[in-house]
């Protein structure tokens, strides 16, 4: 009979524990790069291509609409932690005003398939309310850690066509295509990913702040250039009806908020050009 030694039981705590209510991120077609902690919500199959990772960090909860997979023909490399899993699971597992049933059960998904050539690399996550949780191709591998599976509807685990018995709410470690090796998890609660985390780009929210900062920029440009405008005419109106020695401090001045409303312009267009490329890359 399988055991479960007390360090698990703030893993299997946190795995009945979702992220508070957020706007969730949503995600659909090819993934890759790392994501940050956030609530997910799947809307199509995400699909990992070959020599790409797709990896979520710690505390991450994903949740995937009906009739919806992830597909991996690179790596999935999911590292949570003890007190922070990585949650997969259905869009029902929360309470939600825009589902009328909120109460998930099997098969609301349908899991995660890895592909010949496909790679799993996973600790401390929870697949939940899917339909054969992981699925793993006879030429495909796959190095799990005290993964949870729960309430998932034809199997929890099959590898290379065959299911591998692994009991619900039980941290589960497994490596194919060598023989599975059920019991709790690891007894290092930070044990690190099985390889690297990422090789594509980091996708976390990185752009948010650049774009505050570059409609900054543009904006306090745009009132620089305007104001110094206004002050070159006034001082450029001045000059022409003041008397000498008068209207050289008047030229003076204009010549000065023209520099002045020249540097504006350019703040104001660099600002817009990085704003631009924020949605280019």
């Amino acid at each position: 009979m399988t055991t479960i030694s007390f360090r698990t039981i703030p893993f299997l705590i946190a795995c009945a524990i979702s992220l508070p209510p957020a706007s969730p991120v949503e995600l659909a077609g090819e993934q890759d790069g790392v994501y940050e902690r956030a609530a997910y919500r799947v809307t199509g199959d995400i699909v990992v291509r070959e020599g790409r990772t797709l990896s979520f960090a710690p505390g991450s909860v994903v949740r995937f609409e009906p009739y919806t997979a992830v597909v991996v023909r690179g790596t999935l490399a999911c590292a949570g932690e003890l007190t922070a899993p990585i949650i997969l699971t259905s869009v029902k597992d929360a309470p939600s005003v825009q589902i009328a049933d909120s109460a998930a059960g099997p098969f609301d998904w349908n899991g995660v398939r890895i592909e010949a050539a496909g790679r799993a690399e996973l600790s401390f996550v929870k697949i939940a309310f899917s339909t054969y949780g992981l699925d793993v191709d006879s030429a495909g591998s796959a190095a799990l850690e005290g993964v949870v599976f729960a309430k998932n509807g034809r199997s929890n685990l099959v590898a290379g066509g065959e299911i591998v018995a692994v009991d619900d709410a039980v941290p589960f470690s497994f490596a194919h295509p060598e023989a599975p090796r059920p019991g709790p998890a690891a007894s290092d609660p930070a044990i690190p990913p099985a390889g690297p985390v990422s090789d594509g780009p980091a996708k976390r929210n990185w752009k948010l702040p650049l774009r505050i900062g570059f409609c900054a920029v543009a904006v306090a440009g745009a009132g620089m250039w305007a104001g110094f405008h206004y002050r070159a005419l006034d001082r450029q109106e001045s000059y022409e009806s003041a008397p000498y020695p008068r209207a050289d401090e008047y030229r003076e001045e204009r010549d000065r908020a023209v520099v002045d409303r020249t540097v504006g312009a350019i703040l104001c267009g660099a600002g817009c050009v990085g704003l631009g490329l924020t949605f280019m890359f």
